[in-house]
């Protein structure tokens, strides 16, 4: 079970945290193919996307669900973990509507702390390919988790010209 630390400085940021942890705890219910729908709503087509840490998973169910895959990094799990991540959400119904994507990580990258932001490259149907940590959590005004009133919250990293609302078709 993933330990979550909120550390929220107004009540915008405390909603957000709520936000977070309602799709936590509904990413149990979530499937595997949800990674192709994302996909499909990245405008530039190259399988890029900023995603959010929202848990963990293990590295043998994200293998076995993507089976059919053959991905070379499941004749390895020992080298991965695996997250699950969140690009965007409904920010009026969270846990609704959402852009989710599950991801193996190279132990030799670290342990990504929870709301850390990563980049990560999607493939078809199996775990996405990690590029780099973006941002630690809560660690970076430039590439954050921004919550829009009603509507869509996602993240936004200028710094890596990312934007959900410009880079996804919504």
């Amino acid at each position: 079970m993933t330990k979550m630390k909120f550390k929220t400085k107004d009540s915008t940021g405390m909603i957000a945290g709520l936000a977070m942890a309602a799709v936590a705890l509904a990413a149990g219910c979530t499937t595997m193919t949800d990674i192709q729908k994302t996909e499909a709503k990245i405008k530039s087509k190259d399988g890029v996307i900023f995603a959010q840490v929202v848990g963990t998973r293990s590295v043998s169910s994200v293998c076995e669900a993507f089976a059919s895959a053959n991905d070379d990094r499941c004749k390895n799990m020992g080298g991965y973990n695996a997250y699950y991540f969140n690009a965007t959400n409904e920010t009026v119904r969270p846990g609704t509507a959402v852009d989710n994507v599950i991801a193996l990580i190279p132990k030799s990258a670290g342990e990504l702390p929870f709301r850390s932001i990563a980049k990560l490259r999607i493939d078809g149907f199996r775990p996405a390919y990690f590029e780099m940590l973006a941002a630690l959590a809560d660690k970076d005004e430039n590439c954050r988790w921004v919550v829009n009133f009603p509507g869509t919250s996602g993240i936004s990293c200028p710094k890596y010209n990312w934007d959900y609302r410009k880079d996804l078709n919504l």
